[in-house]
């Protein structure tokens, strides 16, 4: 009689499929795993279209329905979003993986690629030639510099000189700190939807194909345009510091219809300025040019604010070359509010130029001075220039102080008390000591 045999490898497989496998299946080939990946990657592509880009400090942060292609003087793209693409790939992905029967397709894997290569794209094009866009990070970081300057807070330190551990040039750190959570969140779904895309055998398949090589083309094109551009830019500039007035105009006229967005490099517009002074010319961007550097003589700070401040009136106010001069006078006025406290100077701060940066600096510059009602006025304003919540409480501190002044005690305490509630990050020591008695004001 023999005796009955054990399969052991029956008995642990049968085992085995008792187990729950647990999220861990959410990562195998499983039809299941397949409906939870496409569905948090349809997460995050929604996440992805509402969620901010780019993080401004003083202004609304940008989305991917705000930021267009940057491809130099390519027609039509240009007022293409990234949201829109991002919106009709989504939904292609969506149609093809319910008709497949819940499953990943050609199409839902072509698509994953595509979420991984458009954040590389944006961030390469932007760098290259979406100079509108780096004018905007680089005047926020700096109305953010001018407002941090003035104080001792925790937010002081010192610009970084590298990203992840690789050293970058200036332009390229401000680009790369400043992406946010949607940009990452289209690479996050394009990691969740991307695999293994086989050769193309449909027609759809194939003119997909054909349309990602159109639009590698387009890419392409310009990025080299921006490139020759740039090129064009730095001998316009050389052509001017050479004596050269005319050329450096055809140079720079050149560089600006490849890459209309070279208009926001105030090299650019320097450069323009100086060549117009040097033909004799008086225009508004040759005042610009001579208050940045004045040539041959010595002007006092008024005469060269009045230049500035000339050369923004002369210009149309939806033009690129306003936008930079009013960077520079708004940086102007700061700095001379700050460091030489000439009130003089701050009579030509018109209405019109709406920053935060600086009507932060009068109303505070005007506490200082003992002038609470103009303190009152233009810390009023800054409130209604900006969301954020840091200089909302250092301009409601200081608004404080100022009602106190005036003998407006309850109004003391309404915007006191505002101020600390508004500084979420709790760098705004001075308020808080206010806030409990720990400081008593004096005269400034």
């Amino acid at each position: 009689m023999t005796a009955p045999t054990v399969d052991f490898p029956r008995r642990h497989a049968r085992r085995a499929t008792l187990v729950d496998p647990g999220p861990a299946a959410a990562l195998s080939g499983s039809p299941r795993a397949g409906v939870v990946r496409f569905s948090a990657a349809m997460a995050a592509t929604v996440a992805a279209l509402l969620l901010p880009w780019l993080g401004l400090n003083l202004s609304a942060s940008p989305s991917a329905w705000d930021l267009t292609f940057s491809l130099a003087s390519v027609p039509v793209v240009g007022h293409v979003s990234y949201g829109l693409v991002v919106l009709v790939l989504g939904g292609c992905a969506l149609v093809s993986f319910v008709q497949a029967g819940w499953r990943p397709t050609w199409a839902t894997r072509a698509v994953g690629w595509s979420f991984l290569v458009l954040p590389l794209v944006f961030v390469v094009t932007t760098r290259i030639a979406g100079d509108a866009t780096l004018f905007r990070l680089q005047y926020d970081a700096s109305q953010s510099g001018i407002i941090d300057s003035q104080f001792l807070t925790n937010a002081n330190s010192p610009a970084p000189t590298q990203f992840l551990g690789i050293g970058f040039d200036g332009k390229t750190l401000v680009l790369l700190y400043a992406l946010r959570m949607g940009w990452y969140l289209l690479a996050v779904a394009g990691c969740l939807l991307v695999g293994r895309v086989s050769r193309p055998v449909s027609l759809a398949e194939r003119a997909s194909c054909l349309a990602a090589a159109v639009a590698a083309v387009v890419v392409a094109v310009g990025v080299v345009l921006a490139v020759v551009a740039q090129g064009e830019v730095n001998d316009g500039i050389q052509a001017v510091a050479t004596g050269r007035p005319q050329a450096a105009t055809a140079l720079l006229s050149e560089a600006l219809r490849r890459n209309p967005q070279t208009a926001y490099e105030s090299g650019v517009e320097q450069a323009l300025g100086q060549a117009q002074a040097n033909e004799g010319e008086d225009t508004p961007l040759a005042q610009y040019a001579e208050a940045v550097r004045p040539q041959g003589r010595d002007i006092t700070l008024l005469e060269q604010a009045r230049l500035f401040a000339g050369a923004a009136a002369g210009l149309a106010p939806d033009s690129p070359a306003y936008q930079v001069v009013r960077a520079d006078l708004v940086q102007f006025l700061c700095s001379a509010t700050i460091a030489a406290k000439n009130p003089d100077v701050l009579s030509l701060a018109s209405a019109s130029l709406r920053s935060p940066a600086l009507s932060f600096s009068e109303g505070h510059y005007y506490y200082e001075a003992g002038a609470s009602a103009l303190a009152v006025g233009k810390l009023g304003q800054t409130l209604d220039e900006t969301a954020n919540g840091e200089l909302r409480s250092l301009a409601l501190t200081y608004l404080a102080l100022s009602w106190q002044r005036l003998g407006h005690e309850a109004t003391f305490r309404q915007d006191i008390v505002a101020a600390v509630r508004a500084d979420a990050l709790n760098e705004n020591v001075f308020a808080r000591e206010i806030a409990a008695g720990l400081y008593v004001p004096g005269t400034p």
